[in-house]
């Protein structure tokens, strides 16, 4: 990891570039770190203040996978299933200035790399996941911005497939929510 950050400052590289470049040699798993730090973001933040904190998350406050649209002229989503490279977005109402937004998702491998699922909030990156379980799991992103309305998109960056193998990439998204720090 140490190496890729080292060749992105040292190459003066942005995150367009540095995307084409981890796409091209797939190094996917190794990703994360690197282009959250190009947002500014702490990679691993899950806990406020040092402390561990626990999250509740109202019924309201889950996301209906069919509010998920996408501008792409080819179909890439359908209720769930995320099957072809690009973004989905949806509305999502805030109440707090902090939440957890929580996906429970899974996904197939090809040529030997799992999805890469990058989280953004009105067009900026908040988190980016390696979706490498092939049965659901959990994955959180820390999330600090002004309550209201705001824009939640989810991009699936490393679409591909394998025509000798049958392998496809792809991921199935079970939930999204967010989530609030449990008032004590």
């Amino acid at each position: 990891m140490r190496r890729v950050d080292a060749f992105t400052e040292s190459a003066g590289i942005d995150e367009s570039e540095y995307l084409k470049f981890i796409g091209r040699h797939e190094l996917w798993r190794y990703a994360r770190e690197s282009l959250t730090r190009f947002q500014g973001i702490r990679p691993n933040q899950f806990t406020l203040s040092g402390e561990t904190v626990e999250w509740q998350t109202d019924p309201d406050d889950e996301i209906p996978l069919g509010s998920f649209s996408s501008d792409s002229v080819e179909p890439i989503y359908k209720a769930g299933f995320f099957y072809g490279g690009g973004q989905i977005h949806t509305r999502v109402k805030v109440h707090k200035p902090v939440f957890r937004l929580r996906i429970r998702a899974r996904s197939s491998a090809a040529r030997g790399v799992f999805p890469y699922l990058v989280v953004r909030l009105d067009g900026r990156v908040m988190n980016a996941h390696y979706i490498d379980m092939r049965v659901n799991a959990d994955y959180y992103s820390l999330i600090e911005t002004e309550p209201g309305s705001r824009l939640l998109a989810l991009e699936f960056v490393n679409d591909a497939g394998d025509g000798k193998t049958g392998q496809d990439r792809n991921i199935w998204i079970e939930k999204v929510e967010i989530q609030y720090p449990k008032e004590s």
